[in-house]
């Protein structure tokens, strides 16, 4: 856990790599901070001038120094805390435009509004000693320097908390399909490389440049909710349709009935007969779910009205034998003038999670050296109704219970269980706290991968199915294997990994 440092050693000590190397050891945190020389200098300028102002060395006490947020890498200069209230201070080197600066501490705001405390935003221009504050109504103020200084002292020296508790990723994310009211309000954020991906999109949109543009990323990484954000700035010039490859949620509908000029209709509804000419754009999510039918018609469309298009997709989300053999993805990519971008950060998965994931698939795979699997529970079931019972004591917990998709025609065993929801219902949706279970139609193979029988409908795939249902959970992860002790023993194996590091 990262802790709390003094301004004032931190600010004796010269630029370079020493001043890296001292932070790190200073703070305990896991990762290292890069600190710029030109930063470095500014915080010794800052630190100078409060010692000028008659700050104590004890009032530079209990400051966090360039603290991230796990997973969305939003990063604040300076946090300092007290029982009620939490002091946040951004430096600058040289003087930033107002609009960059007020920007900047209202998104901070949004992030620190989550742990309760009243916040005080601060924006000091270390060379000019000029002070911006962020006032009630979220406007930049240039602020009087003794009034900074007091409230600066008047923190003494500081609070020392649970970074990691106060600042849960989950808290952060916004699901356009879990959370639509949040995403309609805009109260979210984008992480950098989902601003990066969205500016040049719009940017290469508004020259011209192509009509086809494909955005792809595995499970976690922020496809939809970025999908969706740009949809909602076109909306609000043009007319925009986003097509979604599996059933349409409420959270979509409430979207669709309240911003303007926006349409959210599922994939199943495109045929001959869809008038795509009614729109400026059409965005595809979950892509890689279309029949060549209708990604075909919507080629066509795109061609006769010379209409843009943006796909959303993941290839290694596939659920079925069928969707691997239409590769629409790889059509998509054999598209002229075809500008492709990729989201690799993780921001929903938390490291641990996404480790544990990775190496139950394969039983091979090494799991990092700072990885704990404090959030995951595996459990045992010698039959049904002992399953049946965990399920309901999950469920209690707040777990989301995801059963394997069933087969219309032939009786499938997880009919037994009742569960909130089935693995083709959560496309694109997300829960802090997921159940699944592993039964007899799974097995380790010579290779120690994990491989699944023949499902009812012989098109599922039942690892794909289990991949799908997993990579929604944002916290906390249960596993119930049922009556298979040596898949049991394996999967415990991999906790074992981390508990005997």
């Amino acid at each position: 856990m990262q802790r709390t440092i003094n301004l004032y050693a931190l600010s004796r000590v010269p630029s370079g790599d020493c001043f890296n190397q001292f932070e790190k050891a200073y703070s305990q945190r896991q990762d290292k901070a890069l600190t710029q020389d030109h930063e470095i200098s500014s915080l010794h300028h800052f630190v100078d001038w409060l010692m000028e102002e008659g700050v104590e060395i004890y009032q530079l006490d209990g400051f966090y120094f360039s603290f991230k947020i796990p997973q969305i890498s939003k990063e604040f200069d300076l946090l300092k805390f007290n029982e009620n209230e939490c002091l946040n201070i951004e430096l600058k080197s040289e003087p930033v435009p107002e609009t960059k600066i007020k920007d900047q501490l209202i998104k901070n705001r949004h992030y620190l509004s989550h742990i309760g405390k009243k916040i005080y935003s601060f924006t000091i221009e270390t060379k000019t000693k000029t002070c911006y504050t962020l006032n009630e109504e979220n406007e930049l103020e240039k602020c009087d320097t003794i009034k900074f200084v007091d409230l600066f002292c008047r923190f003494g020296r500081g609070l020392e908390i649970d970074m990691q508790r106060q600042f849960k990723v989950s808290s952060y994310l916004v699901s356009p399909l879990n959370t639509p009211i949040d995403f309609i309000n805009d109260r979210y954020f984008l992480t950098s490389p989902q601003e990066d991906v969205k500016r040049k999109i719009i940017d290469k949109i508004n020259k011209g440049e192509s009509k086809y543009y494909s955005i792809t990323g595995k499970p976690g990484t922020g496809k939809t909710l970025l999908t969706y954000d740009i949809a909602k700035d076109l909306a609000k010039s043009s007319k925009v349709l986003i097509i979604h490859c599996a059933k349409i949620t409420d959270g979509q509908k409430t979207i669709c009935n309240s911003i303007n000029n926006l349409d959210i209709v599922s994939a199943s509804s495109i045929d001959d007969e869809f008038d795509f000419a009614m729109y400026d754009y059409i965005l595809v999510d979950e892509t890689h779910r279309l029949y060549e039918e209708q990604y075909n018609l919507i080629i066509k469309a795109i061609k006769d009205k010379k209409q843009v298009c943006i796909f959303s997709s993941d290839p290694g989300q596939t659920l079925s034998y069928a969707e691997d053999g239409r590769n629409i993805v790889g059509a998509i990519e054999s598209l002229e003038c075809l500008h492709k971008f990729e989201l690799s950060d993780k921001i929903r998965t938390n490291p641990e999670l996404a480790a544990f994931i990775y190496a139950i698939r394969n039983l091979n795979c090494p799991v990092g050296k700072d990885v704990n699997f404090r959030n995951i529970d595996v459990l045992y079931a010698n039959n049904v109704d002992e399953a049946k019972q965990l399920i309901d004591y999950y469920k209690e917990k707040d777990y989301v219970f995801i059963n394997y998709s069933l087969s219309n025609y032939v009786v499938s065993p997880f009919e037994a269980y009742e569960g909130n929801y089935d693995t083709h219902h959560v496309i694109g949706l997300e829960y802090d706290n997921v159940l699944m279970l592993l039964t007899d139609d799974f097995y380790y193979d010579e290779n120690n991968i994990l491989c699944g029988k023949k499902h009812p409908n012989p098109n599922y795939i039942y690892t794909k199915l289990f991949y799908q249902g997993i990579s929604r959970v944002r916290e906390k992860l249960a596993l119930i294997v049922v009556g298979e002790y040596e898949l049991f023993k394996k999967v415990l194996s991999v906790l074992e990994k981390a508990n005997t590091k």
